[in-house]
């Protein structure tokens, strides 16, 4: 049979490792700054350390049946109650991390997307402004040749013009 006064001390010295263990784990997620979006890679740390938490407390869960067993089950209950507390905090800094990682994606994808559009916009520039100095370019052949301006045919007229196919027609 169990001396009932070490029980009571074994539990009291339990519950002061749980409020320890409650304390680091507070200490931990206050000393990051949760009024900034934290990057995947934060989240996923914090993550892994709740996990190591979670693994203390879990490991603790024998402590509790057995003192549960003689009779002193508020360890127990208090451990019960840690650990769903530290799984809905897991789970939201799960949640927080997906919904980091989806809103990463999107970001990605806009940049992508407007870098291509950017370079879309470049080139379509780039062509028009090409198109623009060959027909410039063209022009100043054929009036320097004295060629039509349209179909680029010697025609003889110094400073170019129209040859008779392409030149104003009267109605």
């Amino acid at each position: 049979m169990s001396n009932p006064h070490a029980t009571a001390e074994l539990e009291r010295s339990w519950l002061a490792w749980l409020g320890q263990h409650d304390d680091q784990i507070m200490n931990y997620m206050n000393s990051w700054n949760w009024t900034v979006a934290l990057t995947p890679t934060q989240l996923q740390a914090i993550a892994s350390r709740l996990d190591l938490f979670m693994q203390d407390l879990t490991n603790a869960r024998r402590a509790a049946d057995e003192l549960s067993g003689q009779g002193a089950p508020t360890f127990a209950q208090r451990l019960d109650t840690a650990i769903q507390t530290l799984q809905g905090t897991r789970g939201s800094v799960q949640q927080m991390y997906s919904s980091a990682a989806i809103t990463q994606a999107q970001i990605a994808q806009i940049q992508q997307n407007t870098n291509q559009a950017i370079g879309q916009m470049y080139s379509s520039m780039a062509n028009s402004s090409i198109a623009a100095r060959n027909q410039n370019h063209q022009e100043y052949i054929d009036r320097l040749n004295g060629n039509c301006l349209t179909c680029h045919m010697p025609i003889g007229i110094p400073g170019g013009g129209y040859c008779a196919l392409h030149g104003p027609r009267s109605g």
